[in-house]
């Protein structure tokens, strides 16, 4: 729905959905879609006017039951996706933080 302002509710999905996400340029939304647990984009167009375009089915997520989202979307548009127990056995997730000073230790800037 608009905000602010007048405007009614504009469905995005007949089949249900949850946990939406904005593209970093707002003009994608992805979901989980109830039904068939699949990441779900759809084109939202720039304009005065909301205007949704049709589901897309990008891929199948890991079901979470009524827990937290499945998934997350980067700034650069890929992914973040939890896997289901069982898939990806023995692999590992690694966090870095201060990457950009890893970086400068890593890589020295030449002035």
């Amino acid at each position: 729905m608009p905000f602010p302002g007048p405007g009614g509710k504009s469905p995005i999905s007949t089949q249900g959905g949850r946990a939406p996400k904005w593209s970093r340029n707002g003009r994608e939304l992805f979901y989980q879609e109830l039904g068939t647990n699949q990441l779900m984009a759809v084109d939202v167009p720039a304009g005065p006017v909301f205007r949704a375009g049709h589901p897309q089915a990008l891929f199948k997520l890991a079901f979470s039951g009524l827990g937290a989202p499945v998934f997350a979307v980067a700034p650069d548009g890929r992914f973040l996706v939890k896997r289901a127990p069982g898939q990806g056995a023995g692999a590992t997730f690694i966090t870095i933080t201060n990457w950009f000073d890893d970086l400068r230790r890593r890589v020295p800037v030449r002035r």
